[in-house]
């Protein structure tokens, strides 16, 4: 069963949603690589700025991950819904990736139910090679609550994830 949400029914979950930012471009300031003094510092602030205005926490590619799963587990134990791009990155609308297999750790370990989330119309907010938002209707539709047990295995909880992402994919269209 999926629900199709608009902004009106969304009012009431700003403030409460921690998204997870990648560190791709940011791998000095979290320690991947090594760098100047000078990008530290820039990546330092990019890094401040989006996670004061957005709320967003560092979900790392390589090295730091176990941190992260357990920052989350605070950000979750403190009443926040976690927002994961299972991907990976941003891909196209219209098209899906393979999911990553840190989303299965995260849903086995945290122990919270995971809503599966499909978003359309984003290509008219922010159009591919475009960086400033422009104004447009998109769509969500949030699938039912999945729980998995403690002993599950990530792999097959990722599959089953990307499978019910997919079927809430098939029941949106762009307006």
């Amino acid at each position: 069963l999926a629900r199709v949400l608009h902004t009106n029914s969304l009012r009431a979950l700003r403030g409460r949603i921690a998204p997870a930012m990648t560190t791709r471009y940011h791998r000095v300031f979290f320690g991947e690589t090594a760098g100047s003094r000078f990008r530290y510092a820039i990546e330092a602030l990019q890094t401040s700025l989006v996670s004061f205005l957005f709320g967003a926490w560092p979900l790392p590619e390589t090295v730091g991950f176990r941190n992260s799963l357990d920052y989350a587990g605070e950000l979750a134990d403190g009443g926040d819904s976690l927002l994961i791009f299972p991907e990976g990155r941003h891909v196209p609308e219209g098209k899906t990736m393979a999911f990553r297999g840190g989303i299965g750790i995260f849903a086995r370990d945290l122990r919270m139910p995971v809503a599966p989330a499909a978003v359309t119309g984003t290509r008219k907010v922010l159009p591919d090679q475009v960086y400033w938002l422009r104004f447009g209707r998109t769509r969500l539709a949030l699938g039912a609550p999945m729980e998995f047990e403690p002993d599950a295995d990530p792999a097959e909880i990722t599959r089953r994830l990307e499978e019910a992402v997919r079927a809430l994919q098939a029941t949106l269209t762009d307006e």
